[in-house]
């Protein structure tokens, strides 16, 4: 985020964040691709719902909690990051991996974390063959 200041009713500088639009663009594209990849890759749809299971059950493991008082997406329940795997696989996958060690609240196996990665890459691969030969 960029900050940039504008004058408050008292005349005072006040700091505005601007938010990139690029980054925008580059999250509904990503977006838009995982919505693609679900429907049109022919055994994706199958993989990609495994993988939205073990991930869901990863988090539940590693005691993933909503919290309300952040309104930030990571503050989902492990249901809420199963069904962001779900419907935008291409972002909610890599964006959970960044951010699963600062949300994990219990230590265990990291099983069903490989498990959901496996089937993830499966279902990229799958969806490039699909695009290759389709191209």
């Amino acid at each position: 985020m960029h900050t940039s200041c504008h004058k408050n009713d008292t005349g005072e500088d006040k700091p505005v964040e601007i938010g990139l639009q690029s980054q925008d663009a580059q999250i509904m594209i990503m977006g838009i691709a995982s919505i693609v990849m679900f429907f049109l890759s022919p055994s994706g749809s199958l993989i990609q719902i495994v993988a939205a299971i073990f991930l869901f059950v990863d988090a539940m493991i590693i005691g993933v909690k909503k919290v309300r008082i952040k309104k930030r997406i990571t503050s989902l329940s492990p249901l809420g990051w199963g069904v962001f795997m779900l419907l935008l696989q291409i972002v909610a996958f890599p964006f959970y991996v960044s951010e699963r060690n600062r949300i994990r609240t219990k230590e265990s196996t990291d099983l069903f974390f490989v498990l959901a990665s496996i089937f993830f890459s499966i279902n990229l691969v799958l969806f490039t063959l699909f695009l290759i030969q389709s191209g």
